[in-house]
């Protein structure tokens, strides 16, 4: 009997020192699945940022009118007069109000002369994901006589 005792201790051993090196490599691997997550979404985030701040980039070229820039990026003039401002939900699906917006698209526009500048930033909640600057030269289109 006390042969089976000491068999029967050294598997509980042996069964207890299993689990310990599973639930070990189960949290590493947790661990390394949440930052691959992480990462996708960032990278996901500044994809989709990249594109509506160069689509932005685009309606500005192509719009002379503050009004149609805003309509034409989805969003509205800002308060202040000086750009356009576009709100989006966590889907980023563009939306009338700032509430429940995760997302925020803002185009802020600067004269110099002929010179006309657009700073463009995508921010979720305080933080920049990307920024693109741009410019336009106002004297090229107007019409010759």
């Amino acid at each position: 009997m006390h042969k089976a005792n000491s068999r029967s201790v050294l598997f509980l051993t042996e069964l207890i020192i299993a689990i310990l090196i599973f639930a070990l490599s189960m949290g590493i691997c947790g661990g390394v699945f949440a930052s691959a997550f992480m990462t996708a979404t960032t990278g996901t985030n500044l994809n989709r940022a990249v594109f509506l701040s160069e689509s932005a980039a685009e309606a500005f070229h192509a719009h002379d009118d503050l009004a149609e820039f805003a309509a034409e990026i989805g969003g509205h003039p800002a308060e202040d007069g000086a750009g356009a401002i576009v709100y989006y939900d966590e889907d980023w699906q563009a939306q009338d109000a700032p509430d429940g917006a995760r997302y925020t698209l803002i185009a802020r526009l600067s004269e110099d002369g002929d010179l006309i500048r657009a700073e463009i930033d995508v921010l979720r909640g305080e933080q920049s994901i990307f920024d693109l600057s741009t410019s336009r030269n106002t004297a090229l289109r107007r019409p010759t006589r």
